[in-house]
């Protein structure tokens, strides 16, 4: 009979009738205080990890935008890349290929040197879907006017530039820049020593005829929105790279483009299977496997450094219950004494942490899509204010100001962390209130 008096929206009903201030608006306060603790931490674990995650996204998007799916060489010098291109190239997965040659030079440009990288390509028609050269094409850069800027035309004498590099150097379309070779140094080196050991100074003549600079005019500006690329890269046209660098005909590596760059493992193995253990082949994520690792790890790390805001709002709702069960120890009993079940009693409170959590989430939630969204705008603020520049492209080496990408699996992984850490901390004070005595607990008021 006594279990009647009680429907089963009774827990219900009381739990959200405990959120309501009364007599003492201490609990409420207290409340109050816990969805914020709550609303915090979601705040601001859902920023970072935003932010974490679109800056790996920005990443991986410029890299693929600027490197090769996969690289093909033999540790040092392919002689033989014409085979292997041919035999890479009756695989399905494989949309374009073209020998290339790289490594560092210096570059000098009214009487200031700067050492970069040249990439020497040997392009097929920019016309051909996937080819390396629609891929760089796509990344010329834009005036004010939203034109791009030159064209991404190799031959002979020409050269395409990173923006960065080119304002950094104050380098304009239709200028000449100077390469040097380090092949050519270290024969220069080479030939003093020898000069000086025979005293003959014809071998200076000569090798002023062979290690001659080249020089190219810029016929074009790239921008792929990471600085360590458009700071550091230039590119040539294959045959000029191959005389840099004194390979006759050789090249360094096979570079190879497929339908989708995030599946380039899967086609790694083909290649590696069908071209033999003699020759290496290397992804995009193995060349930048550094910074793409520690990413990941810091990303991890916040997870769980962040989780700890939520352990906090957790005890900060163990508390408050533990309040709203001291107050209301008087109608705990009476329940009690009337019929209501332990369950019951434990249940007002769970479903009490339930209600802050999920208020504290919503609200957490809000606040934080509301932030990343003026994100920009904020760290500029900020950045005035404590005259610092946040997220600097040289240092993180992408640009286009602060990424944010809040991913659907974050959101519902950190708004279930936080629900479950609030109604575990809720365990304790319900089960301490529905074992309370009835007669103890109404004697007390």
């Amino acid at each position: 009979m006594k279990a009647g008096l009680f429907s089963k929206h009774f827990s219900t009903f009381l739990a959200f009738r405990y959120l309501k201030p009364e007599r003492s608006a201490v609990s409420s306060i207290i409340t109050l205080i816990s969805i914020c603790g709550v609303a915090l931490g979601v705040t601001v674990l859902v920023i970072v990890i935003a932010v974490f995650s679109g800056y790996e996204k920005r990443l991986t998007d410029t890299v693929l935008a600027f490197e090769p799916h996969l690289v093909v060489d033999a540790g040092g010098i392919l002689d033989d890349w014409d085979e292997v291109q041919e035999r890479v190239e009756t695989l399905p997965d494989v949309e374009s290929t073209t020998p290339f040659v790289q490594g560092q030079v210096l570059m000098d440009f009214a009487g200031r040197r700067y050492a970069t990288v040249i990439r020497a390509i040997d392009p097929p028609p920019s016309e051909e879907p996937g080819s390396m050269l629609s891929q760089l094409e796509n990344l010329l850069a834009k005036d004010e006017e939203g034109k791009p800027m030159g064209k991404f035309l190799l031959d002979f004498g020409t050269a395409v530039i990173g923006d960065d590099l080119a304002n950094s150097m104050g380098i304009h379309l239709g200028d000449y820049i100077t390469v040097h070779s380090p092949k050519n140094i270290e024969e220069i080196y080479s030939a003093v020593e020898r000069a000086k050991e025979t005293g003959d100074n014809s071998i200076l003549d000569d090798i002023t005829e062979m290690s001659a600079p080249k020089e190219y005019e810029v016929v074009g500006m790239f921008n792929s929105d990471n600085y360590l690329f458009d700071s550091n890269y230039i590119f040539i046209y294959l045959a000029s790279g191959q005389e840099l660098y004194s390979l006759r005909g050789a090249a360094h590596g096979l570079a190879v483009n497929t339908p989708d760059g995030l599946k380039a493992s899967k086609t790694q193995k083909e290649v590696e299977a069908l071209i033999g253990p003699h020759y290496q082949v290397r992804t995009w994520m193995d060349m930048h496997r550094d910074l793409f690792s520690a990413v990941a790890t810091e990303r991890s790390m916040m997870y769980l450094i962040l989780f700890i805001i939520m352990i906090v709002a957790g005890f900060c709702i163990m508390n408050t219950l533990f309040t709203v069960t001291f107050e209301k120890r008087g109608e705990i009993g009476l329940m009690k004494a009337v019929g209501a079940t332990e369950e019951q009693i434990a249940a007002v409170f769970i479903l009490h942490a339930a209600v802050v959590a999920v208020v504290g989430i919503l609200s957490g939630l809000g606040f934080a899509f509301l932030i990343i969204a003026r994100r920009n705008d904020i760290a500029g603020f900020f950045g005035k204010v404590m005259n610092v520049e946040f997220f600097k492209s040289e240092i993180y080496q992408v640009e286009g100001g602060l990424p944010a990408d809040p991913r659907l699996s974050d959101i519902s992984i950190i708004s279930l962390g936080a629900f479950v850490a609030c109604v575990l901390a809720a365990l304790a004070p319900a089960i301490m209130a529905s074992l309370r005595d009835p007669a103890k607990a109404l004697r007390s008021e």
